[in-house]
């Protein structure tokens, strides 16, 4: 097992279960490894040091078939490196995760926005699982942190801050 931070793995960096894209996903990794190790030191280790429990990651790197693949958004955090669209920008990474030590997605969401601390992109509860990704890089320099919070809405789109499903 190689260790990319102090409590993540490169195996989990890059885990899916859609076979298909395992090897490509891996090359995707390797090719853009300083970001996800930049994401795995600053977000991802802030997150579990403030959650005291261990994080159990759903997604984190994809390549962009596998984005495909699973209904990601063409300009996901997800997919590192460049964005096709806007050059000088750059996706240092995100990772959709749950945390049952230390509660529902729904308590990991509140608890994170919280910390005033916590450098971050985007925060957006999905309901089973919650998304956090980095800050993004704009012509070598880093972005400052937007921490824009969400929920994800029933049937797609979003809302402002953590919203309970039934009062959506």
């Amino acid at each position: 097992m190689i260790m990319i931070s102090r409590y993540f793995s490169l195996g989990e960096a890059t885990i899916t279960t859609h076979r298909a894209w395992i090897a490509a996903n891996a090359t995707h990794a390797n090719r853009y490894i300083h970001h996800v190790l930049t994401h795995a030191r600053e977000t991802m280790d802030f997150v579990r040091t403030a959650l005291a429990n261990p994080v159990h990651v759903s997604s984190w790197v994809r390549c962009q078939g596998l984005n495909h693949d699973v209904g990601g958004s063409d300009h996901s955090d997800h997919v590192l490196g460049p964005l096709e669209s806007d050059i000088g920008i750059e996706r240092i990474g995100a990772t959709d995760f749950t945390c049952p030590g230390f509660g529902s997605p729904y308590d990991v969401a509140r608890h994170l926005a919280s910390l005033p601390g916590f450098d971050f992109r985007q925060l957006i509860y999905e309901h089973t699982w919650v998304h956090v990704s980095s800050p993004r890089m704009f012509n070598g320099a880093r972005e400052r942190p937007m921490r824009q919070v969400l929920t994800l809405k029933p049937g797609g789109g979003y809302v402002p801050g953590i919203v309970l499903q039934g009062s959506l």
